[in-house]
């Protein structure tokens, strides 16, 4: 044994001692605490197949429908879900429209299919314009004659003339007089002599005509333009009239008017008016017949 003494106060001497033989092992201490897993290793080799387990039991057979299917815009995306069960699948498709590709070449043309059978027939149409008229055919066969009708009764004539021969005088919108009376038939229509107004009794239609001549009145200016016109109670009739001017003062013109007047009030009276200045008028003649 090697006892080593210091002396107070002094650093003792380095001093290297040799190892001495190892002791005997101690007993086993208790076991620490786990430390941290450490960092996964990289992944081994893979290792031998295993040989074939047994056949497992038959499982029940899994069904597979269309549900719906969705035709969605340009562009978006297809999908498919599954709006049954996993072993009842019932798949619905969402399936986006394509765009429109370019119009293709036009086809050649198919055969003519078979005549298929007339439809109904549809509503008249409106009436089209009259066609032309065409020409008039040959004329056909007379007729035997009928039988002879029975023999009518005359209606009463109904009509009455006058006139005037020598030139008279007639001033700007005044009427003519008639100094005569020529034939009369009936009461419907009557005048006396020598005045102007010839006048209708009884209502209907009458045929009147006038003739005669009319020259310029003494002083007239010339040029001059006679209208002459016959008038119901004062009214000239429509279209019955002789219109002409006169440009020398020896000039004579003669004039015709032929008129239908309707009289519904009577009694009626009817005129011949000279207008447009003073003239002459001769020869004049006044005829009227009941018509209806």
């Amino acid at each position: 044994m090697i006892v080593l003494q210091f002396l107070s106060h002094q650093k003792p001497p380095s001093v290297t001692c040799p190892t001495g033989p190892a002791g005997a092992t101690g007993a086993t201490g208790p076991t620490g605490a786990t430390g941290p897993t450490g960092a996964t290793g990289p992944t081994g080799a893979t290792g031998p197949t295993g040989p074939t387990g047994p056949t497992g039991e038959a499982g029940t057979a899994a069904s597979v429908t269309v549900g719906t299917v969705t035709t969605a815009a340009p562009g978006t995306d297809a999908s498919v879900t599954n709006s049954g069960t996993a072993s009842s699948a019932i798949l619905d498709f969402v399936i986006p429209q394509g765009a429109t590709g370019a119009t293709g070449a036009t086809g050649a043309t198919g055969p003519t299919g078979a005549t298929g059978p007339t439809g109904a027939t549809g509503p008249t149409g409106a009436t089209g314009p009259t066609g032309a008229t065409g020409p008039t055919g040959a004329t056909g066969p007379t007729g035997a004659t009928g039988p002879t009708g029975p023999t009518g009764t005359l209606p009463e004539t109904q009509s009455l003339s006058a006139y005037s021969t020598p030139t008279a005088p007639v001033s700007d919108g005044s009427p003519l007089v008639f100094d005569q009376n020529g034939t009369t038939n009936g009461t419907a229509i009557t005048h006396t002599a020598n005045t102007s107004d010839i006048t209708i009794n009884q209502p209907g239609t009458y045929y009147v005509s006038y003739s005669g001549s009319a020259a310029p009145g003494t002083g007239i200016t010339l040029p001059a333009t006679n209208l002459l016109q016959i008038a119901v109670n004062g009214t000239p009739v429509s279209g019955a009239a002789a219109l002409h001017t006169f440009t020398t003062s020896s000039e004579t013109q003669s004039q015709a008017i032929s008129t239908l007047i309707n009289v519904t009030s009577v009694p009626a009276t009817v005129t011949v008016q000279n207008s447009g200045g003073d003239f002459q008028y001769s020869n004049t003649n006044l005829n009227i017949l009941k018509v209806g």
